[in-house]
């Protein structure tokens, strides 16, 4: 079945860069798991009253403000923090999948105004996510943690406790270094452009490169510039 309960079509594959190909992958376990395209700002071809009627059923979102203050939330504090005293750190992955899960939902609902709009809000997890974790396996396990939270005693109910199974397989699909498919087999953890490179100031007005003429992996430097410890 599709994620949001709309007949799924068949998807034309986007051309996107490797940064917006990483945004989409930030959703990569719902999408895997409900079946739908991991290469398109749209996961299925599902109508826009089906897609609406989704957001309004699980998301309580129904226009583009309650997007957008929806958006904000999942951006500023989320679940993260209120998991913190559950799990001993706060579990970025759970927010950020669902902030870009969110997105793409809402742009095939036409709460978006534009494609563009779309991925500016994607792009607000792109530092947080890089400073947290060091790879998809590391992102994979805070998202499966936080559900578990988020479920709480309903794992005790099978139908729950199977639908986490679920989650959990298709992560493991996803990490699987025989998965071709996956987008995390595809992009390495650390690629998304510009991101990735970090370059010194202008000096004697002229702009140059790290020593060497090398660049620096960003990663590292908002590491250090932020002081989040790794997995």
């Amino acid at each position: 079945m599709s994620l949001l309960g709309a007949e799924r079509g068949e998807m034309r594959v986007e051309r996107l860069d490797d940064l917006r190909r990483w945004w989409l992958a930030l959703s990569a376990i719902q999408v895997e798991w409900g079946g739908g395209s991991h290469d398109a700002l749209r996961m299925d071809e599902g109508s826009a009253d089906a897609y609406r009627r989704a957001l309004h059923d699980n998301w309580g979102v129904d226009s583009t403000a309650s997007l957008l203050d929806m958006a904000r939330w999942l951006t500023t504090s989320g679940h993260a923090r209120e998991y913190r005293r559950h799990l001993g750190r706060a579990p970025l992955a759970w927010d950020a999948a669902r902030l870009v899960f969110l997105v793409r939902a809402a742009y095939s609902a036409g709460l978006l105004a534009d494609e563009e709009a779309a991925w500016e809000l994607c792009e607000r997890m792109t530092v947080p996510v890089l400073c947290h974790y060091s790879s998809w396996q590391g992102y994979a396990e805070d998202f499966l943690a936080a559900r578990r939270v988020w479920v709480g005693d309903g794992l005790h109910d099978p139908q729950h406790a199977n639908r986490q199974e679920e989650f959990a397989r298709a992560a493991e699909r996803l990490l699987d270094p025989a998965n071709g498919a996956s987008p995390w087999r595809r992009l390495a953890f650390a690629a998304p452009a510009p991101y990735l490179v970090v370059r010194r100031p202008p000096v004697g007005g002229r702009a140059e490169a790290a020593e060497g003429g090398a660049t620096e992996n960003r990663n590292a430097a908002l590491r250090r510039g932020f002081g989040v410890p790794l997995h």
